[in-house]
């Protein structure tokens, strides 16, 4: 009872004290509230996409000479395995375009169903996807970010064995 009476004494007493105490702690919970509530929506969207694209959860890359008939079945037949796709891919071991580089790998692979592709105004999707020209290729807007490419630049990617294309 002492302690909540010497409370009360305090609060009269130093009121500016107390307000401001009161208004840091109210910001310091409304900044850590919205960084968890962005964090969160970050994980559901991430989460969504991964669901709308069918992308598995598990990704792996077999050469197509290691990839035998035993190894497909013993995969498909796996309990834990609900579904496998199969795509041809170059893999490479990153990529440059003029002095920037991405050191990280890539997959390349056709363009396939269902995937959507940023307008040249990067505000919204394509209607229809246009046709490349020989030797184009499309770029993940991540990385054309990264690399900074633009349309018509020359793209040098880093194959297996320090082979490039």
């Amino acid at each position: 009872m002492e302690i909540l009476t010497l409370l009360k004494a305090n609060i009269r007493k130093k009121k500016g004290t107390c307000i401001s105490i009161m208004l840091l702690t109210a910001i310091i919970v409304t900044v850590i509230t919205a960084i968890y509530s962005a964090r969160d929506n970050y994980d559901k969207a991430l989460e969504n996409a991964f669901v709308d694209s069918g992308s598995g959860d598990i990704t792996t890359f077999v050469r197509r000479e290691q990839l035998t008939e035993e190894l497909r079945t013993s995969v498909e037949e796996h309990a834990l395995v609900e579904r496998v796709k199969y795509y041809d891919a170059i893999c490479t071991n990153g990529m440059h375009c003029g002095e920037h580089t991405d050191g990280n790998n890539q997959f390349i692979t056709q363009l396939r169903e269902g995937i959507r592709l940023f307008n040249k105004e990067l505000d919204g999707f394509e209607d229809e996807i246009p046709a490349l020209k020989s030797g184009e290729i499309y770029l993940p807007l991540g990385l054309k970010s990264k690399i900074y490419c633009e349309v018509g630049d020359t793209l040098t990617v880093d194959l297996i064995f320090g082979h490039k294309e």
